[in-house]
């Protein structure tokens, strides 16, 4: 525990002193970023070390003495840092060259006075000035030209970035001409529109700087109606998920039992509960706890279809109502409080099915409200067209079915999707600076994913690693300077650390060991099985709904992938190379973690690993893809087709999942091919939960079509008097692809 609490403190000192030397401008970018990433990585490794994830590593690689593999990722770093300087002092060499050649030229052309041409003269004619270099006699009536005749200075002919007539910059009023807070943003290609008549230009660029667009937010008004679309997304997705709730029995989602009662035992004072005796392999992940006796009964209630996906839900029993405490374990009792302390509220009043029902109502609650902010949140990124498709494309109906029932991972993945395009829109859209909901979204779903499951801290610091790369230094220092983001970092902080002590205290990561595989089979053999499995983790990620029955169509999982591949296919082709190489690890981890870890413990646990798991990280592949390609890079036509095609696969495949899923419930998946025939029917009956799911489910992709069809004004209105009009929407429509 000292090596732990040392370790930890150096690591975070060292963090602290990379992010002070980056605000003072002691490390350049690249430098920066790279001493800012391996900080990271130590607090990464300190606060892992309770988990032994570094001895796992060493075994995995073939290291007999962990310390070691330190020593080898140190000596490799050292390398690369060395490769990194040799290639940065040869484009240094290369950079200084270029500059000397420059001045050269400019100091071997620079024009003399008349003045000092005619004494030149009078001394010695063979020194006089060229007559090519003379400057041309002044006329009375000056000649129009397309540039004003004004004196530049060398320097300022090679960075003036805009031409205007004379008339223009007569006509320009003086407060545009004033350096507005978006001087650090480049907008290369406006050109003539700086001057222009309505006050939105800004100034000229002098010795250097680029010229000062005014914002989209000094152009025009915010829209009155933006709560409002935040109410209607919400709206649409509370049905949507309840809906999915509705159509699914009691307890038959993974670890639903487990999670009910660790939700009953938290409201109820039980905090911690009695861990069971060790096993073998460490702690238990068995916690005993009192809850009232209607609760003991959940884990019988799914043994007679869970798995068995040719039989009806209607063998099930209806559990009855009962205040008597018993003992009841539960694999759920070493996760963390937080949602349980929510979720559980309704059993309170209610301790029956009602309740049970009440709580999955509160449950879909919560992950209806981060995935309506994420969408706010992608419709306020002004060049970001795509992002609301991918927000959509993120929240799979696995999402949806998981937030509908009482299990944490519904909202670690809603916080999540939240998280990727708060942060996106706050971090990687030059259009928004320092905006107090986007500050609020980042902060509250950070803090929440942080203590949602025991794997969540991994996923925060990878998101939270990704984003911070797209955002780059300069983002990162001005909103180091906020106070309101100060607020929230210090709101993160506080629940990182409780995450951390909780997850040190009670190892919510303990889990029940699997089938094992026999002892003599090879490592090789462990790594196919499990590389296998990787085309069972991506469709679960999709829709393996139940007990992991209830399989998605093929229409459903080939939709699914084709939203996913036509976002990352844009990205990659229209997106920078940063966006490209922050896919391609997205990608890449979430194709291998999974590998990594199954075969790394399938000795120990055997192959474990669910692709629900994943959703957190992988939500980030189609949000990223969408944002990395900037307004201005597709035609309108492009844009009006992904209009067209994303919510009709939308529709087609929630649809045929849905109906699929209510058919394994009511008849059985070999019963008929009608749902509503069957024995088993949810509430408020069989037709009118599917003709509301129909209804919503249309008017969800309606709503995402309206919301990405109003683009262009989606958050800003146009006055009256009409001074904010075509010209602005010009100059973000042009400039886009150049703000980044």
């Amino acid at each position: 525990m000292r090596l732990f609490g040392l370790s930890l403190v150096v690591s975070i000192a060292f963090l602290a002193l990379s992010v002070r030397a980056m605000r003072r401008h002691r490390l350049s970018e690249h430098t920066g970023m790279l001493w800012l990433g391996v900080s990271l990585a130590m607090v990464f490794l300190s606060a892992t070390l309770p988990f032994h994830l570094l001895d796992r590593a060493a075994r995995f690689v073939g290291i007999a003495y962990p310390p070691d593999l330190i020593l080898l990722i140190a000596v490799l770093f050292l390398f690369a840092f060395t490769f990194q300087l040799s290639m940065g002092q040869a484009q240094l060499n290369e950079k200084n060259t270029k500059l000397a050649q420059e001045i050269g030229i400019l100091t071997a052309t620079t024009p003399q006075s008349p003045e000092t041409s005619s004494s030149a003269a009078d001394e010695d004619a063979d020194t006089a000035e060229p007559e090519w270099l003379a400057e041309p006699p002044r006329t009375t009536e000056p000649e129009r030209t397309t540039e004003p005749q004004r004196e530049r200075a060398p320097a300022e002919d090679v960075v003036v970035a805009a031409l205007v007539t004379a008339t223009e910059e007569a006509v320009a009023p003086e407060a545009s001409q004033r350096p507005g807070r978006w001087s650090h943003v480049r907008f290369p290609a406006l050109g003539l529109m700086l001057f222009r008549r309505g006050g939105h230009a800004g100034s000229r660029s002098v010795l250097g700087e680029p010229p000062d667009v005014a914002s989209p937010a000094t152009i025009a008004y915010p829209e009155p109606g933006r709560r409002l679309r935040w109410m209607a997304s919400f709206a649409l997705l509370f049905l949507l998920i309840e809906a999915w709730s509705l159509s699914t029995p009691l307890m038959a989602s993974p670890d639903e039992p487990a999670h009910t009662v660790k939700a009953a035992a938290v409201v109820r004072g039980e905090f911690f509960g009695t861990p069971a005796r060790p096993t073998r392999l460490g702690p238990s992940s068995q916690i005993t706890v009192r809850v009232p006796h209607v609760f003991a009964t959940l884990a019988a209630i799914p043994t007679c279809f869970g798995t068995h996906p040719t039989v009806p839900a209607s063998c099930a029993p209806t559990p009855g109502p009962s205040t008597r405490e018993v003992k009841v374990a539960t694999a759920a009792g070493r996760y963390e409080p937080l949602y349980y302390a929510i979720v559980g509220l309704p059993s309170l009043a209610f301790p029956s099915s009602t309740g049970i029902w009440l709580m999955r109502l509160v449950s879909g609650l919560l992950s209806a409200l981060f995935l309506a902010s994420a969408l706010e949140s992608a419709a306020a990124c002004k060049r970001r067209r795509l992002l609301v498709w991918g927000v959509a494309v993120a929240a799979t109906p696995m999402v949806m079915f998981m937030a509908g029932t009482i299990n944490p991972n519904g909202l670690e993945a809603s916080s999540a999707i939240c998280l990727w395009a708060s942060g996106f829109a706050l971090l990687s859209d030059h259009a928004v600076v320092s905006d107090r909901r986007l500050l609020a979204r980042v902060g509250i779903s950070a803090s929440v994913l942080v203590q949602v499951r025991g794997l969540s801290p991994l996923w925060l610091l990878l998101i939270a690693l990704a984003l911070v790369v797209l955002a780059g230094k300069n983002k990162i220092i001005e909103l180091s300077r906020d106070r309101v983001a100060r607020l929230w970092i210090a709101v993160l902080a506080a629940s990182c650390a409780f995450t951390v002590w909780w997850q040190i205290r009670y190892d919510p990561l303990a889990l029940s060991p699997g089938p094992l595989p026999p002892k003599h089979v090879p490592v090789s053999s462990l790594i196919s099985t499990s590389f296998g499995l990787s085309d069972a983790f991506i469709r679960e990620m999709i829709g393996v709904l139940g007990w992991l029955d209830v399989s998605a169509p093929a229409v459903t999982y080939y939709g699914w992938i084709a939203m996913v591949f036509m976002l990352l296919g844009l990205g990659l082709l229209f997106g920078r190379r940063l966006f490209v190489g922050v896919l391609v690890c997205l990608v890449v981890l979430t194709v291998a973690l999974p590998i990594v870890f199954d075969a790394a413990n399938a000795r120990n646990l055997g192959f474990v690993w669910q692709g629900r798991y994943m959703l957190p990280l992988a939500a980030g592949i189609p949000i990223v893809a969408a944002g990395a390609v900037a307004k201005g890079y597709l035609s309108d036509r492009t844009h009006r087709r992904a209009a067209v095609i994303f919510p009709a696969i939308l529709v087609v495949s929630e649809l045929a999942l849905f109906f699929d899923a209510l058919r394994r419930y009511t008849v059985g998946l070999a019963g008929p091919l009608s749902p509503f025939g069957g024995r088993w029917h949810p509430p408020f009956g069989t037709v009118a939960v599917s003709l509301a799911f129909v209804v919503v489910v249309v008017a969800y992709a309606a709503w995402l079509r309206h919301i990405v069809g109003r683009y262009p004004l989606a958050d800003w209105w146009t006055p009256a008097d009409a001074s904010a009009g075509s010209i602005e929407r010009a100059m973000v429509d042009e400039n886009a692809m150049n703000v980044d």
